[in-house]
């Protein structure tokens, strides 16, 4: 039986995203239907898509996801000619014109998609769609020439929209059992790291309105009760990329959570950010771990190439605090940075032990288009990043140039259990690091690693870890 809808998305990998979440809620608040088909998860995704009536298919990508793009944009354009194709995503609004370069969209979505999405459906209604007219997207006009319209307005939450995730554990039940589920209370961050996409999107749009902004607390705290009315999960990842900036937010969210919802969590923070007040209000509140990047050990390297001024000793205060107060530390860390050799490598796992952290995530820096990170090491290339060389997993491979990478790889690889336990790093680590022949037995600790740490953070049994790592298997 067809079903009809004003819009399907697609996506490559099997894990509910934000974007379409909300742009998802935004459409059913003003009337519109949509659904959402997940390419990994569909045993054919061009025979999913023939039962469903609509004109409009949008895709969300990311940079390392270009190729697959370039893929199912072609398969779906030759089977269905007829319907309109518009690619959304941080790509898109870092690069739209490449992705009309470079694939058979029809349409591009340079902006957040809420607003934009919902005109682009009206803008079909009509017998002929007037393009130039849509803010926020990029187009083709008949002679080939490519159009980048303005970009649209930044989202202003309203207290009327709260984002569901219901269009993926309708079709995805298996999404929804999943012990852990995420949320985001804000957009945004106010800090400029050169890795992060963050600086260049907040200067695209610096004059359409506020980049950083944070959901209201009762209308946050609706959205979570909701939720949990709905499904069943142990725990919750509050994934913002800063959860903590908000210090006046945070205070007065955290009691109301706690009475009204009440699961653990898990937060993001930052370091020189924490202090026993903000640390003793989270843990009160159900908080059970709180991360942070700590990036590189090597406090040169994390001022002057990750633009992250945090110091040594502020970053060993924040992990004190948060071990103090009986909560567990995890930390983002990267490897392969410019300018770091293998000293300034093992500075990461030796700053990580001090700090005492409990879960270390490692993984090797990747210059994503438009960072900052990736206009330096433009000067030494001479080009822009190459996204179709970029690697499907910046846990794997590194595409930074570096003397003495094959070593430092293999730090990487041995991160989480030489920070987890000490004694492996001083009897282990320190003694076969060296060794390249070995890189395969320090990968393969890595996966386990990997495992162990995502089942310890979530606090669930090594079976379901297994299978959320084997559904995730292509995005890792």
């Amino acid at each position: 039986m067809n079903r009809e809808y004003d819009i399907v998305f697609i996506q490559q990998h099997p894990i509910p995203y934000f974007g379409i979440s909300s742009i998802a809620s935004y459409l059913f608040n003003a009337g519109f239907k949509c659904c959402v088909l997940i390419d990994e998860l569909e045993k054919n995704l061009i025979r999913s898509l023939r039962v469903i009536e609509c004109n409009l298919i949008g895709i969300s990508v990311i940079s390392i996801e270009t190729q697959w793009l370039q893929k199912i944009t072609a398969l779906i354009k030759s089977t269905f000619p007829e319907k309109y194709l518009i690619v959304g995503g941080l790509h898109a609004i870092l690069r739209p014109q490449e992705i009309l370069a470079n694939t058979v969209a029809d349409l591009v979505c340079n902006s957040e998609g809420e607003s934009v999405v919902l005109n682009v459906i009206r803008e079909l209604r009509k017998q002929k769609p007037e393009w130039h007219l849509v803010e926020g997207i990029g187009y083709r006009e008949k002679t080939g020439k490519i159009v980048l319209n303005d970009r649209a307005a930044l989202l202003v939450y309203s207290e009327a929209v709260i984002e569901s995730r219901d269009i993926y554990y309708s079709r995805y039940p298996l999404l929804a059992k999943d012990a852990t589920h995420t949320f985001m209370s804000s957009r945004g961050c106010p800090y400029r790291c050169s890795f992060c996409y963050n600086s260049s999107i907040h200067d695209i749009f610096k004059q359409k309105g506020n980049y950083v902004r944070q959901k209201s607390v009762a209308n946050f705290i609706m959205e979570l009760s909701v939720h949990c009315g709905k499904y069943k999960f142990h725990s919750i990842f509050f994934y913002d990329d800063l959860f903590i900036a908000n210090r006046r937010w945070l205070k007065q969210f955290l009691p109301l959570y706690k009475k009204e919802v009440g699961l653990p969590f898990i937060c993001t923070a930052r370091a020189d950010l924490l202090d026993e007040i903000i640390v003793a209000l989270l843990a009160q509140a159900g908080c059970k771990t709180i991360s942070f990047g700590i990036e590189s050990g090597n406090y040169q390297l994390r001022r002057d190439i990750l633009n992250k001024n945090i110091n040594n000793q502020q970053i060993i205060n924040a992990g004190r605090i948060v071990h103090s107060a009986g909560l567990n530390l995890q930390t983002t860390n990267m490897f392969c940075i410019p300018g770091e050799d293998v000293h300034k490598a093992l500075e990461t796992i030796e700053l990580n032990i001090l700090a005492k952290t409990k879960f270390a995530f490692s993984s090797f820096l990747t210059p994503f288009p438009e960072t900052a990170i990736e206009k330096y090491l433009k000067q030494f290339s001479g080009g822009e990043t190459e996204v179709s060389k970029l690697p499907s997993s910046f846990l794997k491979e590194s595409v930074v140039h570096i003397e003495q990478k094959e070593i430092i790889k293999n730090i990487h690889y041995l991160a989480y259990f030489s920070v987890r336990y000490p004694c492996f790093y001083k009897y282990f680590t320190k003694n076969f690091y060296r060794y390249k022949i070995l890189s395969p037995l320090f990968y393969l600790l890595f996966m386990i690693g990997a495992l162990w740490r995502h089942k310890q953070e979530r606090n669930i049994s090594l079976f379901r870890t297994l299978l959320y790592v084997w559904r995730l298997k292509n995005a890792v």
